[in-house]
C-alpha cells in the first residue's frame, strides 16, 4: 500500500492538497452564512425600522389633519393606524429570536440598537394612543366630570 501512495504521491499530494481546500472553504462557507444570516437579520430589522418611520409619518400626517379640524376620515385613520402599530409589533417576537440567535454566535446587527428603540417608541405610542381612546370614550359617555 506504501508502494501505491509513492508511485501516486503526485495525485496524493494534490488529492490531499484538495481536499484540505475544500475543507478550509466549508469552514468559510459555514462563517459566510453565519455572517449572512446576521445581514439577513440586519436587513430583517431595517424593513421593521422603515416600516416605523412611515408609521411616524402617517401618525403626524393625522393630527395635524386633527388639529386642522378633523373629520370622519381622520376617525377612520386613527382606528387604521392603531392596526398598523399593533401590526408592527406582530414580527417583534421573530426579531428578537434572531436577535438573540445571532448575539448568541457572536454577532449583533448593526442596527440592532436604532430597532430596538423603535421597539420601545412603538410600545409607548400603544400605550399612549390606548389611553387617549379610553379618555375621548369617557368624556362621550359624560364621566369626563369623574377625576382622573
Amino acid at each position: 500500500m506504501a508502494g501505491m501512495v509513492e508511485n501516486h504521491s503526485l495525485a496524493f499530494r494534490a488529492a490531499q492538497t484538495h481536499v484540505e481546500f475544500y475543507a478550509n472553504e466549508s469552514d468559510l462557507m459555514t462563517q459566510h452564512g453565519e455572517v449572512m444570516d446576521c445581514r439577513d437579520c440586519e436587513d430583517f430589522l431595517r424593513l421593521g425600522i422603515d416600516a416605523f418611520h412611515w408609521i411616524s409619518r402617517a401618525d403626524e400626517a393625522l393630527r395635524s389633519a386633527e388639529y386642522d379640524g378633523g373629520s370622519d376620515e381622520a376617525a377612520r385613520l386613527d382606528l387604521a393606524l392603531d392596526g398598523l402599530y399593533k401590526g408592527w409589533q406582530r414580527p417583534c417576537e421573530c426579531a428578537r429570536k434572531w436577535i438573540q440567535l445571532q448575539v448568541a454566535k457572536g454577532h449583533s446587527p448593526g442596527n440592532l440598537r436604532e430597532f430596538q428603540e423603535c421597539c420601545e417608541e412603538v410600545e409607548d405610542r400603544v400605550q399612549r394612543r390606548d389611553w387617549e381612546h379610553r379618555s375621548r370614550r369617557a368624556r362621550t359617555e359624560n364621566f369626563s366630570g369623574e377625576e382622573w
